[in-house]
């Protein structure tokens, strides 16, 4: 599979995007995947304060010639004229071969004092994602937000962690005031000066500020104004020393104000690492912090301040909440991440591969998504599925219809399938009466009976299969058989 991922970070650019692109690009070349980054690396762009202008439009004619050579592009957004340019003009392309495109959702676009227009753009944004072929999002909440009446299929797939490198590493016991640390960049969105005046004069708090930014030296301005003698900053550190401030808190904390913030890829570092997360309650966040630490108004100096003060006087709950934290942040590896990208890019292509085809199954079978239930019901069938082959058998199918195990969606197709497109012949087979060779193909304890037709087409052929769970009860006969040879070819 030759994949395309157009981003507006990747590295070396230091962001959360740009680290979480990182990290799926080596996990799908890992999975065997030939991957190619088109980011701001290769199209320039200027920044005006908080917002990013692209050149990228300028750019389309060269990068729509180019999507020939794959089979899936992965757009990553929203980027305003970057990835609302890509959607948009996606479908103007005048090309014999289409790529899948599935579009990752990051964020909503916040910018103070720009409400009004930011609303305008996420609503503009969620009806050009509706032209991709799937959306990839992070949490349940912003498929919530960006799901649409008859929009494409919506998968969430949440950000991972480095499991093996941090499970090995020890905690350093604490011993004084709670520890708690700051990751990120220093800009406006992060909160960070809610923060400060949240646990400045606090005694049995101490705050580690890690990153830098535009905002740096305010900051440092105002905690040294307002005597918050217990808040260090150490500036931009390497991984290796990002993990280490990990093992040494108590607590990772994200006070961002708006819902530019929309997951907190340090958030599920730290927890990784045992910190509880402290976090603003903002969609997407919520899922990350929600079940293991405490949400508090954005914004709201106040309510941080008792949060960390409610923990600092109770370290049994934050032994508690940071014991659960770990085990929930390891089972979120980037490894799961990589494959379920893979599964998604197969489904697309899956999905464009069966409405190619739709035309020529609807003139044999009319319409599959209403007539193949119909047949289902008639024959007490617990699994139905309708394959297309590429030729007579051979190779993976083309296109899939059906209610069956999700296994046989995203693998092989099912050997009785195979068979009967091979043969060209009509099957019924039962656990108890058939062949040997026939049975073995009942690779599932479950099932009891089934049937398979073959479904002739131009160019290619179908298979049309039945099957019956034991707890039916109910055996297919050479009776039922015939009977569905008829009903098909009617």
């Amino acid at each position: 599979m030759r994949v395309l991922i157009v981003v507006s970070e990747a590295p070396p650019i230091v962001s959360g995007v740009s680290r979480s692109v990182d990290r799926i690009v080596r996990g799908l070349q890992a999975e065997g995947a030939t991957v190619d980054v088109l980011s701001s690396n290769d199209i320039r762009r200027w920044t005006l304060g908080e917002a990013r202008i692209s050149s990228f439009i300028g750019h389309w004619p060269a990068v729509s010639r180019d999507l020939d050579r794959y089979d899936v592009v992965n757009l990553h957004g929203p980027a305003p004229t970057m990835s609302d340019a890509f959607l948009a003009l996606f479908r103007t392309r005048r090309s014999s071969r289409r790529p899948a495109l599935i579009y990752t959702h990051h964020s909503s676009i916040d910018i103070p004092g720009l409400g009004p227009l930011c609303r305008m753009y996420d609503a503009m944004t969620a009806r050009l994602s509706s032209l991709a072929d799937r959306v990839i999002v992070t949490t349940p909440s912003y498929a919530e937000m960006i799901r649409r009446p008859g929009g494409p299929p919506i998968d969430v797939i949440p950000w991972g962690v480095d499991a093996p490198a941090v499970a090995r590493r020890e905690r350093v016991p604490s011993t004084g005031p709670l520890r708690v640390l700051f990751v990120g960049q220093l800009r406006p969105y992060k909160g960070v000066s809610v923060l400060i005046d949240a646990v400045g004069g606090q005694p049995d708090i101490r705050l580690t500020v890690a990153g830098d930014g535009p905002l740096a030296e305010e900051h440092r301005r105002q905690a040294a104004g307002t005597g918050a003698d217990n808040v260090t900053f150490t500036g931009r550190v390497s991984d290796d020393d990002l993990f280490r401030l990990y093992l040494e808190h108590d607590v990772v904390v994200l006070p961002s104000t708006t819902q530019a913030e929309a997951f907190g890829l340090v958030l599920l570092e730290g927890m990784a690492a045992g910190c509880v997360p402290v976090a603003s309650d903002l969609p997407g966040v919520r899922d990350v912090a929600g079940g293991t630490g405490v949400l508090v108004p954005p914004g709201d100096a106040a309510a941080l301040r008792d949060a960390l003060i409610s923990l600092a006087a109770d370290r049994e709950r934050v032994k508690r909440l940071g014991e659960a934290s770990r085990r929930a942040a390891l089972s979120q590896p980037w490894e799961l991440v990589s494959r379920a990208y893979m599964v998604a890019f197969n489904d697309a292509i899956q999905d464009m591969d069966a409405a190619r085809w739709s035309p020529t199954l609807r003139s044999t079978i009319r319409p599959p998504e209403r007539r193949l239930p119909e047949l289902a019901k008639r024959f007490d069938a617990s699994w139905w599925s309708l394959v297309l082959f590429d030729g007579h058998g051979q190779g993976l199918p083309m296109a899939r219809w059906g209610r069956v195990a999700a296994q046989e969606f995203r693998s092989r197709p099912p050997e009785l399938a195979a068979y009967v497109a091979r043969s060209g012949e009509p099957l019924v087979l039962d656990r108890d009466r058939s062949s040997a060779e026939i049975r073995a193909m009942l690779t599932r304890p479950e099932i009891r009976s089934a049937m398979a037709v073959p479904v002739e087409m131009p160019r290619t052929r179908g298979v049309l299969s039945l099957t019956v769970a034991g707890h039916h009860r109910r055996d297919y006969t050479e009776r039922d058989l015939a009977a569905l040879v008829q009903l098909v070819a009617s």
